[in-house]
């Protein structure tokens, strides 16, 4: 989830790039996938250009639980004293 909330704007993530980033066997990751989407938090769609290919996205709810764990992670690290760079748009 976290890839995909780093690719949000940048460009399109497929499940093969989901795999090699997260130096998991396809099978966990396509599980996990599996796991998220069930779950509302991400979503899967055909590629427009390659049909083979699927393009993984979080959903709003994905995206507000992401943001959620980032603030929850900033307080965390403000009352331990330590500074965290924040992703800027």
């Amino acid at each position: 989830m976290l890839e995909l909330y780093i690719q949000r704007h940048a460009s399109e993530t497929c499940v093969f790039q989901v795999c090699a980033i997260s130096s998991s066997p396809p099978t966990t990751v396509l599980r996990w996938i599996g796991v998220l989407e069930a779950e509302g938090l991400i979503e899967r769609r055909r590629d427009k250009k390659d049909r083979r290919r699927r393009i993984l996205s979080l959903t709003t709810q994905g995206l507000s639980k992401m943001e959620e764990a980032l603030d929850a992670a900033t307080e965390s690290d403000k009352r331990l004293g330590l500074a965290r760079l924040r992703l800027v748009e």
